[in-house]
């Protein structure tokens, strides 16, 4: 799920992408690389609370995690 999400963000469609991010962590809430996936979707969506909330979350779970911590850092160009 996590996968095709990767594949509509690069699409440009990021609203389902968002969907399937949001149902791989219903399977797997701690799975860091779909946070960090849905954090990217919501950033490009304009909802950075919400991606700063998911990327904080992403960083806690995989502290050596470098994906994680530029995207996080990326919020706070905007």
């Amino acid at each position: 799920l996590n996968n095709t999400g990767a594949v509509l963000q690069q699409q440009g469609k990021t609203k389902l992408a968002i969907g399937y991010h949001r149902r791989a962590l219903a399977i797997q809430p701690n799975y860091a690389d779909a946070l960090v996936a849905l954090g990217t979707a919501l950033q490009h969506q304009g909802n950075l609370e919400a991606a700063k909330d998911c990327l904080d979350r992403a960083v806690a779970l995989a502290p050596s995690s470098p994906t994680a911590h530029y995207n996080r850092a990326l919020i706070y160009l905007y």
